[in-house]
């Protein structure tokens, strides 16, 4: 199966219950309760990494990682975009999604095998959902599980 990457918009407190809602499949709160995108083999550094590129830094571990909020008890991470993260997502113009998944691609350190033309995918689904939680003033987060 591989990692699974999920994105999705919540609001800050039900956020860490995401993978509970995930594994609860029969009453499809996932489905219901957040809007979300799913991918695979994606991690908070190809994020970081992308966050340093939009911000025109350059990359720090330090300065770019998304902040984690779920708990031990959880399997999966789920991590939270800080807002200034996601307004630079959300501002991203159609136009200018080509050229960033290729200067994206070009950025990753870790191999994921993901071209410029997926990434592309992966970038208007990230600013979709961005801008619904900045719009919904709710927070973006990504879920991860192996």
């Amino acid at each position: 199966m591989g990692m699974l990457t999920d994105f999705f918009v919540s609001p800050a407190d039900i956020a860490a219950d995401y993978e509970f809602a995930l594994i609860n499949e029969e009453d499809n709160t996932a489905f219901e309760t957040y809007e979300r995108r799913e991918y695979k083999k994606l991690t908070s550094l190809e994020l970081a990494q992308l966050r340093a590129l939009l911000a025109h830094q350059p990359f720090s571990i330090d300065a770019h990682m998304l902040e984690v909020v779920s708990s031990e008890k959880h399997e999966g991470i789920t991590e939270a975009f800080p807002d200034e993260f996601r307004d630079m997502l959300a501002d991203i113009r159609a136009e200018q999604i080509p050229d960033l998944a290729k200067k994206w691609s070009a950025a990753i350190i870790e191999e994921i095998n993901y071209s410029p033309t997926v990434l592309e995918l992966v970038l208007s689904d990230l600013r979709d959902l961005a801008q619904i939680a900045r719009n919904s003033g709710k927070g973006l987060y990504m879920w991860c599980n192996v």
